[in-house]
């Protein structure tokens, strides 16, 4: 298993003292998450501390809220893992961190084609809605649909993004 390179900050700074706080939570009986990051970055210090923290496990949790950037390997395995960390979810929303660059988008839809795969197959067991998509992902998207590789709904989000509903 990948771990992720996190540049830790010093012990002293508030940043690093909100890393102890989360590592002591008690999240047993967590109900509904809802965690983003400012930007278009993950990579900035905790966020991927945060999902990656065992203490975020919770049995309990039914749903979740998240920014997830599709081209980064430790958001979209959290992700494609998510009905193993949390097998009573019931509803997952992400929305997606959009990329400007045309080259971004065409390796984006590549790296989420086997997630979209799993929230297909994990649709009679939550409800899972990608926000964010751009227009452009869509032909490729359909062809994936028409093939029977996977099934969703596509909703207006923005002037050109969509949502997808699995």
């Amino acid at each position: 298993k990948r771990l992720p390179l996190i540049i830790k900050p010093r012990e002293l700074a508030n940043i690093s003292k909100f890393g102890k706080l989360l590592s002591d939570l008690n999240l047993n009986n967590l109900q509904s998450l809802d965690i983003s990051f400012q930007g278009v970055n993950c990579f900035r210090y905790p966020y991927h501390v945060v999902l990656l923290n065992n203490q975020l496990k919770s049995i309990n949790l039914k749903k979740m809220i998240l920014d997830v950037n599709f081209l980064c390997g430790y958001c979209t395995e959290f992700v494609a893992n998510i009905q193993v960390t949390f097998p009573n979810i019931e509803q997952l929303e992400i929305t997606n961190i959009v990329q400007r660059d045309l080259n971004s988008i065409d390796v984006m839809i590549c790296l989420s084609l086997s997630i979209f795969e799993k929230f297909h197959t994990d649709s009679f067991l939550r409800k899972t809605l990608v926000k964010n998509i751009p227009l452009q992902c869509l032909a490729d998207l359909e062809d994936y649909k028409d093939q029977c590789q996977f099934t969703f709904e596509i909703l207006p989000y923005k002037i050109n993004f969509v949502t997808l509903q699995f």
